[in-house]
C-alpha cells in the first residue's frame, strides 16, 4: 500500500514515545507502538564513518553516557554509549540505534517522519528508506477527510530549507515537511512553490485562518513543540492535520 490511513488529526510520538522512554531509543520507538501511536517522529545525524543514527543533538552528551560530537565517532563508539541511564536507571544499556534498524523494525507498520538534522546526509537518507521500497509519493488530498488522512509509509522533515529541498532534489515525489518558527503567508508560499507538501509550526503560532491558507496553497499542517496540553489544545482548535508530541496517547480533546 501507497499510505497508511491515521485519525485526523494525527499524534506522531516525538523522538519516539519520549515523554516515558529515552528519546530516539529502540524503548522510545517500542513503547510508541504499545501505545498505538499514530506514527513515530525521529532525528537523524552521520557517524564518522558514515552510518546513519538516531540522535538529535550535535554531541551526544546530553542523552547519553559519553562526550564529543556525533561526527566524530565512529558507529562502534557510538554502540558503546549508554543512551538510557541518564532518562532513567530502569533503561541502562539503550544505545544509540541506526536508521536502518528503525526501518527494518518498524517501516511499514506506522507513519515515519525523519528529521534531517545534519546537512549532507539527504541522499543516503532517502536510499535507506528506497531500498525497502517504503518510498511513496504525498497521498492525494482526496483521502482526506474529518476524521481520517492519509501518510505516506515515510515523510521527511527539517528545520533548514535546503535540506527540505535536497531530499526533494532526491525524491521529488516524498511528503516533506518544513519545520518554522514562522508561521505567516510568506512562509507557506514559499513552501507551496517548492512543492514540500507540510509546513510544520510550532504549536502555538497556529491560528485557524493560516491554516486554511496552507491547506488552500495543497499543503498538509503539522505542529511541534506541544509541551502541554493547552498547547495541543489550541493547535487541534486552529484545524492542523496532525501534531508532534513526547506523549502520544495525550487525549486530543484535552479537559485539562
Amino acid at each position: 500500500m501507497d499510505y497508511l490511513l491515521v485519525r485526523r488529526p494525527y499524534l506522531l510520538a516525538h523522538r519516539g514515545a519520549s515523554g516515558y522512554a529515552p528519546e530516539n531509543t529502540i524503548a522510545a520507538f517500542d513503547r510508541a507502538l504499545a501505545l498505538r501511536s499514530d506514527g513515530i517522529e525521529t532525528d537523524l545525524r552521520a557517524s564518522k564513518d558514515g552510518a546513519l543514527v538516531l540522535i538529535h543533538d550535535e554531541r551526544v552528551d546530553r542523552t547519553t553516557d559519553g562526550e564529543g560530537p556525533v561526527a566524530e565517532m565512529t558507529l562502534d563508539e557510538l554502540r558503546r554509549l549508554d543512551a538510557g541511564s541518564s532518562y532513567n536507571p530502569r533503561f541502562a544499556g539503550e544505545r544509540v540505534p541506526t536508521l536502518d534498524a528503525l526501518l527494518d523494525r518498524v517501516g511499514g507498520r506506522l507513519p515515519l517522519c525523519l528529521e534531517v538534522k545534519q546537512p549532507g546526509i539527504e541522499a543516503r537518507v532517502v536510499a535507506a528508506v528506497r531500498e525497502r521500497s517504503l518510498l511513496k509519493p504525498i497521498p492525494t488530498i482526496e483521502l482526506r477527510s474529518r476524521d481520517q488522512t492519509a501518510l505516506p509509509p515515510v515523510s521527511f522533515s527539517s528545520f533548514s530549507f535546503d535540506a527540505c529541498l535536497a531530499v526533494k532534489k532526491e525524491a521529488p515525489e516524498a511528503l516533506v515537511g518544513f519545520l518554522t518558527s514562522t508561521f505567516d503567508e510568506a512562509t507557506i508560499e514559499r513552501v507551496a512553490e517548492a512543492k514540500l507538501g507540510q509546513v510544520c509550526p510550532r504549536a502555538d503560532g497556529c491560528s485557524s485562518e493560516l491554516v486554511l491558507r496552507a491547506r488552500d496553497r495543497g499543503l498538509s499542517v503539522r505542529a511541534w513543540r506541544v509541551d502541554d496540553r493547552e498547547a495541543l489544545r489550541r493547535a487541534v482548535d486552529a484545524g492542523v492535520d496532525g501534531l508532534t508530541c513526547n506523549w502520544p496517547d495525550w487525549a486530543l480533546k484535552p479537559t485539562r
